[in-house]
């Protein structure tokens, strides 16, 4: 925010001998803003989008802890901790209720699939952090009160067993306002082999490609639907896409990876302040 990058911008300035370096994990609203905001040596994006938006930046994807491949026996035992059948197909949102249409988009979809007779239950498992998320959540659960194949969790200590039991993780969103451009919560899916849907809009769209994770319009529920229901009538291509998700949590999302790529910057910053350094000394006076 501002106040904060103007205290790191001053205090980089204080101490203008060392190289700094600023991630950037988010862009504000309006993008027009965002250079105000910036004032390392170096910034850091998360995402291919923002390293575009800002010249000179350097994309590090996040990262997250990379566990054992999850048994299919810890699958079952986390969908009978949560309650959910053998038979339903779990689709979990676990997105933030404020910023985005994305919790409305998914609860659009709750009494069409119903009507389609699909055996989904559509899970929520949202912070209520605002009294404005409070109030959303509280209209979420009266508006589907009437339907069974819905289940409001609220915040869920152990998200990682939650991503487990879940058959794909959603987050359809319109826009990543107020989100890490590509959030934490989708790569721990992927890292659990669960497969994920996300609104067809960049940096979102990054996750795709391996086939762990497919794409909807932010705005036609008829597409979310559509995916979930056929994605639900087919076990073979879930079971490739868990194993799709899981090889790109691997591939691309390990904190291993993530650190060593800072590890690498700092090393290369540090280097090339040495030898400013060094010539700067060997100028004559």
């Amino acid at each position: 925010n501002r106040s904060s990058s103007a205290v790191a911008r001053f205090i980089s300035w204080f101490h203008r001998s060392q190289k700094t370096v600023q991630t950037v994990l988010s862009a504000p609203r309006d993008l027009a803003t965002l250079s105000r905001d910036l004032f390392a040596d170096q910034i850091v994006t998360v995402s291919r989008l923002r390293a575009r938006q800002i010249p000179g930046s350097v994309c590090i994807p996040p990262g997250i802890p990379i566990g054992p491949l999850p048994t299919a026996d810890e699958r079952h035992a986390a969908r009978l901790r949560f309650g959910f059948q053998g038979h339903e197909f779990v689709a979990l949102y676990a997105g933030d209720l404020e910023f985005s249409t994305a919790a409305d988009l998914v609860a659009q979809s709750v009494p069409r699939l119903a009507n389609a007779g699909a055996a989904t239950r559509v899970v929520f498992a949202c912070r209520t952090k605002t009294p404005r998320a409070k109030e959303r959540d509280s209209r979420l659960m009266a508006e589907l009160s009437a339907y069974d194949k819905v289940a409001f969790l609220g915040e869920v200590d152990g998200i990682r067993e939650l991503l487990l039991a879940a058959d794909v993780t959603l987050l359809p969103a319109g826009d990543t306002y107020a989100k890490i451009d590509l959030p934490l919560v989708l790569l721990e899916s992927l890292e659990v082999g669960t497969p994920i849907v996300v609104g067809r809009i960049e940096p979102l769209t990054e996750l795709l490609g391996d086939d762990g994770a497919c794409a909807v319009d932010p705005k036609r529920c008829d597409e979310l639907v559509a995916t979930l229901t056929t994605l639900a009538a087919s076990p073979e291509r879930l079971a490739a896409m868990r194993d799709a998700a899981r090889a790109t949590a691997l591939a691309r999302f390990d904190a291993r990876q993530m650190a060593a790529a800072h590890d690498a910057l700092y090393a290369e910053l540090v280097s090339s302040g040495l030898a400013a350094r060094s010539v700067q000394r060997r100028q004559p006076f």
